[in-house]
């Protein structure tokens, strides 16, 4: 079984199943890109953060079942209010792990070759550029709120004859942006007469 799953390989722009062997999708096309084409390639899942969310939820979950035990039998009746507010506290605690985790163990990768640009995440469109469609990379750093609430968000700005862009939010699509993408990224467009800003 493992060997099957190693001589196979997903479409990251169709996610159809190929051979290993295969040059193109025989879905939609793509070209698939070999290990020695690439100057940059980070693939990650965010596993840990979806195994966090379900112990915060889990033991949030203890914690209002324990008080609705206790509240039921110092309050007896009216601790059939407690269990309702906190059945409802569980089902929302529930509904935001979800919402936070759905695409958590599915890869993403920011790949750069010679010839392309090629950023997939399973919340956006799959996102490739060739090096011959841009001058410049601008990229824009953005937070909003604050502290354990605080979200990090990155613009990439691909500049030429047309603009085209990708936000990619950090601990979400990706870890690290700030330091796995970035310095690499910068290194290769420099060093292909690109200019970059960030």
């Amino acid at each position: 079984m493992e060997s099957e799953k190693n001589s196979q390989i997903i479409c990251p722009k169709c996610n159809q199943i190929n051979t290993q062997s295969a040059d193109f999708c025989f879905n939609c096309g793509y070209e698939f890109i070999k290990e020695s084409q690439k100057l940059l390639d980070v693939s990650q899942t965010l596993k840990s953060a979806q195994i966090f969310g379900i112990c915060c939820v889990l033991w949030a979950s203890m914690l209002l079942i324990m008080f609705t035990v206790f509240s039921f039998i110092e309050w007896g009746i009216g601790g059939i209010l407690v269990l309702l507010i906190t059945a409802g506290a569980i089902f929302f605690l529930v509904v935001f792990l979800l919402s936070l985790t759905p695409h958590a163990t599915k890869v993403r990768s920011f790949i750069v070759t010679q010839d392309k640009i090629e950023i997939n995440t399973p919340n956006k469109p799959f996102f490739q550029i060739s090096w011959a469609e841009f001058d410049t990379i601008n990229i824009k750093r953005r937070t909003t709120g604050y502290r354990q609430y605080k979200r990090v968000f990155y613009t990439f700005n691909f500049l030429g004859k047309e603009r085209q862009s990708i936000v990619l939010e950090s601990n979400t699509d990706f870890k690290k942006i700030h330091r796995e993408i970035i310095p690499p990224l910068k290194d290769i467009a420099l060093s292909k007469g690109k200019e970059f800003n960030s």
